[in-house]
């Protein structure tokens, strides 16, 4: 909770270093590791939030909102490309019909691939 805080407030290096505050084994616990990816993607840190958001998905497929951080992150990581992004994001428009978001972004990925 004091990590997002301090995200709320725009600081995401204090963020951090209240998750780093945290017992070593529940680092790795679900909540912990979606908080540090929130930080990891406010601070523009694209090559760690990409194979975290890649690892949380695995994790939880279930929340459609990994699927768009990791699409996200991957496009902007080093290296990264929209056609990346897309191969992210493009299978879950069937598991997710009801999240708009997806359908945007997908959207928005095709328009800047002109396809």
């Amino acid at each position: 909770m004091a990590a997002l805080g301090w995200l709320e407030l725009g600081n995401p290096t204090e963020a951090l270093a209240e998750l780093e505050r945290i017992e070593p084994e529940l680092q790795s616990e679900p909540a912990a590791q979606a908080a540090r990816l929130e930080c990891l993607m406010a601070a523009k840190a694209w090559d760690e939030a990409a194979p975290l958001a890649e690892l949380l998905c695995a994790q939880c497929p279930e929340e459609s909102g990994l699927w768009l951080h990791f699409a996200y992150a991957a496009r902007r990581r080093t290296g990264g490309t929209l056609e990346q992004a897309h191969e992210i994001l493009a299978p879950m428009r069937a598991l997710f019909p009801n999240e708009w978001l997806i359908a945007y972004n997908l959207a928005c990925y095709l328009c800047q691939m002109n396809r």
